[in-house]
């Protein structure tokens, strides 16, 4: 039995940029409530290489451990944390090839990323397996869809700009509620923050009064 492997391509550094960016606003602040310069200085530097690190075990992660293994019949994903699955090729009815997959990043500014993005359904419209133009290249997406479709007549649906909206409305199965609703999902983690912010800044008063 041949199996082809396939691994991932190295997902683009801007992927992160808004959080990291966000996460090194919050080491500035956090440093700057130390009246000590070097010690603010100190806490900034040292959070700032935490920060990289984190960023660069995870690369090196996905680079390590992911994998996808294409054989007769059955597709294997590894993921990141070397969880690994098998999604039997008959168990997909439909295919769903996105050239441009159109995700809200930043609602604030009303950012968007666009990827390729490859979807296999199953027979309820249910997600079974994934690939994401980020970490897969669009030739091993292509090997994948090759290597399901040669053993069932799954449909395969080509689309050329699709939003999560518009894929959950004729799949309601295939994304999260929170990926088809962003706006609502940062207004209610909006809302929490400042209820938390809130509570934070009364019991502050409280203890200092």
């Amino acid at each position: 039995m041949t199996v082809q492997t396939l691994r991932p391509q190295a997902p683009p550094l801007s992927q992160y940029g808004v959080g990291v960016l966000a996460l090194v606003a919050i080491v500035i602040v956090a440093s700057l409530s130390y009246d000590d310069a070097l010690l603010a200085f100190f806490w900034f530097g040292a959070g700032t290489l935490v920060l990289i690190a984190v960023v660069a075990v995870f690369l090196a992660l996905h680079r390590q451990n992911s994998s996808i293994s294409l054989e007769p019949g059955a597709v294997w994903h590894r993921s990141l944390f070397g969880r690994t699955r098998r999604v039997d090729a008959t168990s997909v009815a439909t295919v769903l090839v996105i050239d441009s997959y159109s995700t809200l990043v930043n609602p604030i500014s009303r950012t968007r990323a666009h990827e390729p993005t490859t979807f296999f359904l199953d027979h309820t419209g249910a997600t079974v397996l994934r690939l994401r133009g980020s970490l897969w290249s669009t030739e091993a997406m292509s090997a994948v869809v090759a290597s399901v479709t040669a053993v069932t007549p799954a449909r395969v649906v080509n689309e050329i700009s699709a939003t999560p909206q518009s894929v959950s409305a004729q799949y309601p199965r295939a994304i999260s509620f929170f990926e088809a609703h962003p706006m609502l999902v940062a207004v209610i983690v909006s809302a929490t923050a400042l209820v938390l912010l809130i509570v934070v800044l009364v019991a502050v008063a409280f203890a200092l009064s």
